[in-house]
């Protein structure tokens, strides 16, 4: 395994393990319990992935679902920005 990968999977455990304890902290919205079952079935999958030892595959995968987080950000802030020009009239 390379280091490179190594650090890959304990910043994205690491990132998973944040985003559990912080929606408890957050406001909560009606997914609430999806956002807790998503968490913990990500951290789960993760270290499955690494304790058998399908470092490939598993880094692909979070490789190919982190790509597809900021598509998935730049929807919601334009959903944002057209919200603010319809409510300031612009």
């Amino acid at each position: 395994m390379l280091p490179s990968q190594y650090w890959y999977y304990m910043i994205e455990l690491g990132f998973y393990w944040s985003l559990l304890f912080s929606v408890a902290f957050d406001v909560k919205r009606k997914d609430f319990k999806e956002q807790i079952i998503h968490h913990v079935a990500t951290i789960i999958l993760i270290s499955f992935s690494w304790c058998t030892n399908y470092i490939r595959a598993g880094t692909l995968v979070m490789a190919v679902h982190d790509a597809s987080d900021y598509f998935l950000e730049v929807k919601a802030v334009s959903a944002a920005v057209a919200a603010a020009c319809v409510y300031f009239g612009i």
